[in-house]
This record gives structure tokens, C-alpha cells and sequence, in this order.
């Protein structure tokens, strides 16, 4: 099969994992919307933002340098996998502790926190995350499908038995934490069906793919903080309605972030092998790969826009309609991240990881200091509006970096 047939293979596969996921996501969001409220939502909105910070520790890039080696390295694909598994075992365990310790000191409400300290639980099933890595360096993404569909399913019924049990916060994280776990032990079950792990430590290889992971690790923890950093801002400057409000307009965007993550994902293990061999295709695959980013997202962007106010009253109701032009402004951002995500994945798959995590970095503290400035001034939309801002400015000085 052609380069361009494998790779709208494997994109199909993702795209319907990601509209069946995404509808019963859209779906759950609204449920959850209409049963916390927008100040239990901003709640919720809140947990969702303080543990996957915490993800950086489990991870500290090593998936991504695995990644990287697996579609350089086919053949050791069974053993990177499984030492990358062995690897993330410590650093694990340690996320949960540090979250936990986190969160005693943070100040929230009993209920976040309680809620906190069960989805950090996650990260530990992330442990096994890496066994993907073969079917995404193949680009066989089906044999992800099916695991990725019936989690989501799964938590969708566990969630729809909370609400009418009138469980809690920490009850929709249970039903959260137990679809992550059966997502991550059957993808281990189809992972060594397709591809020999031996579960055995060899150090030479893990002090191999140790020595590429500092960059990626500082890559990992800001983008972290970027996704989570506006949250928290709003937390502490804002009322948990205003965060409910934010938190219910991001939803959207956040779930579209499927669109690009599923062009990178295809196209970052072709990229890589035709750094070592083919830089001239290398340059026309990123071309393609850019214009089908802008071909799906562009449209999207304008029709969420004229669409907003019709949207967001269907999903969220009327208590959310005050998130219509925060919810314009967070796709602004989401055209821009995607864009980004491209350049980035980009950059290393040619080996510029340093390029990319001071990319990385301009948008953390970018979001920081604008969200500083513009949430005291215009609350929720000012967040949206302040972090649209730093997203373009992003896109614009990574696309003059990789064209050079």
C-alpha cells in the first residue's frame, strides 16, 4: 500500500474511534452539565485540569522518544516497548504521591479533592500505555478502536448510573478511572498478540532512550501546564461558575483536538524515517500534512462561530449561554493548536525537540501572564480571548522557525 493509502487507512480508523468517542463524550458532557450546574461543572472542569498535570512525571517524554526509535527500529519494537513499560513504573507511582501531596496543600474543597486523588489513580494505568506504541508506529491504529469505543461506552453507562444514583464528584471519577483501566488492559492484550514484548530490564537500552528524554520531558511538563494553567488561573481569580463556563465552552475545542492529533500521529513515524533518508519527501509530506489540517479545520472554525449560540444552548442549556463567545474564541485557539501540533511534531521528527520545547514554552508562560492580566479584567472570555492571542503568536513564530 502507498505512503498516501496507509496513511488515510489509519487516519479512517482513528476518525471513526474519534466520532464515536466524541459523540458519546458530546452526549456525557451535556448530561454532566445539566446535573452539576456550572458551579459543579467548573468543579469538575477543575479536577480535569490539576491531575493530567501531573502526567509529565509518569512520562518525562520517554513514549515519545520510544516512538521515535520504533518507527526508526522496527525490529526492536517488542523490546523498546516493554522496557519503556519498566521505565514508567517508578516515575508512576511517584506522580500519584506528589498529586496527592499537591492537593493537601492546595486549598480546594474537600470534594475536589477527593475527586482528585481517585482520577490521579490513572496514571497508573498509563503505566502500560506504551504497548500502543507498535500499532501507531505501523500506522495499524484499528487494533485501538475497539478498546478506545468500549471504554468510552463503558464510562457513559457508569456515568448515566452516578447521576441517577445522585452520586457525587468523586463518583463520576470512579467511572472515569474504571474505563481507563479496561481501555489500557485490552490494548495490552491486542499489543501482545501483534508484537513480542518481553517483559526482561536491559539497561543498555534504557540508558538509551533515557539519554533523549530530558528535552522531551520538559516538552511534556509544559505542555501539561498549558492546557491546565487557564483552569487554574480561573480557579483562583474567577468563581467556579465562571470556571463551569470556560470549562463547558473548552469542551468542544478540546474534543476536536482529536482532528489534528490523528494527522500527527499518522504522519510523525513517516516523518521521522525520511529524515534519515529522504529530506526532500520529508518536506512534501509536511506540505500535504499542512494542507489537510487547514482543509478540515478551517471549515470547522467558521461553522462553530455562526453556529455557537445554537450549540452550546443544545449541549450545555440555558444556564451556559454567557460560554457562546467564549467558545468562539477557544476555536480560534483550537485552529492555531492545530497548526501547531504539526509544526511541533515536526520539528521532532527531524531531531529539533529543543526548538519545539521553547515553542512550548512561549505558550506556558504566554498563557500565564496573559491570563493574569485578562481574567481579573474579563473573566472567562478573557481567558479565551488572552489565550487565542498567545496560541496565533505561537503558530506564527513556529511556522517561521521550521521553514528555515
Amino acid at each position: 500500500m502507498s505512503v498516501a493509502g496507509r496513511i488515510v487507512r489509519n487516519s479512517s480508523f482513528q476518525l471513526a474511534d474519534a466520532v464515536v468517542s466524541g459523540i458519546l463524550g458530546l452526549i456525557m458532557t451535556g448530561v454532566l452539565a445539566r446535573y452539576l450546574g456550572p458551579q459543579g461543572y467548573g468543579q469538575y472542569a477543575l479536577v480535569m485540569a490539576i491531575v493530567p498535570l501531573f502526567q509529565f512525571v509518569s512520562e518525562w517524554g520517554v513514549d515519545q522518544v520510544a516512538l521515535r526509535e520504533i518507527s526508526r527500529s522496527r525490529a526492536e519494537a517488542g523490546r523498546i516497548i516493554a522496557n519503556t513499560v519498566l521505565l514508567k513504573v517508578g516515575p508512576s507511582l511517584a506522580a500519584v504521591a506528589l498529586c496527592w501531596l499537591v492537593l493537601f496543600f492546595s486549598g480546594y474543597s474537600a470534594e475536589v479533592t477527593a475527586a482528585a486523588r481517585i482520577y490521579s489513580l490513572f496514571l497508573l494505568a498509563h503505566v502500560i500505555g506504551p504497548v500502543s506504541l507498535a500499532f501507531t508506529a505501523d500506522l495499524r491504529s484499528e487494533y485501538l478502536v475497539f478498546s478506545d469505543i468500549l471504554a468510552t461506552a463503558l464510562n457513559f453507562l457508569l456515568l448515566l448510573a452516578v447521576v441517577q444514583l445522585s452520586g457525587g464528584l468523586p463518583s463520576i471519577f470512579v467511572a472515569a478511572l474504571v474505563a481507563v483501566t479496561v481501555r489500557e488492559t485490552l490494548g495490552l492484550y491486542f499489543a501482545r498478540r501483534y508484537v513480542a514484548i518481553d517483559f526482561r530490564l536491559d539497561r543498555a537500552l534504557c540508558r538509551r532512550l533515557l539519554s533523549q528524554t530530558p528535552t522531551f520531558g520538559v516538552t511534556r511538563l509544559l505542555i501539561s501546564l498549558s492546557g491546565s494553567i487557564t483552569l487554574l488561573l480561573l480557579s483562583k481569580l474567577e468563581t467556579d461558575e465562571a470556571l463551569g463556563l470556560y470549562g463547558a465552552a473548552a469542551r468542544i475545542p478540546v474534543m476536536l483536538v482529536y482532528v489534528p492529533t490523528i494527522l500527527t500521529a499518522s504522519l510523525f513515524p513517516l516523518l521521522a524515517a525520511r529524515h534519515a533518508s529522504d529530506r526532500a519527501g520529508l518536506r512534501r509530506l509536511y506540505v500535504r500534512g499542512m494542507e489537510l489540517v487547514l482543509m478540515v479545520v478551517l471549515p470547522a472554525v467558521v461553522g462553530g462561530w455562526l453556529v455557537a449560540d445554537q450549540l452550546i444552548g443544545a449541549l450545555f442549556g440555558g444556564k451556559f449561554s454567557a460560554a457562546v463567545p467564549v467558545f468562539q474564541w477557544l476555536m480560534v485557539q483550537w485552529l492555531c493548536l492545530s497548526v501547531g501540533m504539526l509544526v511541533s511534531q515536526t520539528l521532532v521528527a527531524v531531531d529539533g525537540e529543543r526548538l519545539a520545547a521553547w515553542l512550548n514554552a512561549f505558550v506556558a508562560g504566554g498563557l500565564l501572564i496573559g491570563g493574569l492580566v485578562a481574567i481579573p479584567a474579563g473573566g472567562a472570555l478573557g481567558a479565551a480571548v488572552a489565550a487565542s492571542a498567545v496560541y496565533a503568536l505561537a503558530m506564527v513564530v513556529g511556522l517561521i522557525v521550521l521553514a528555515r
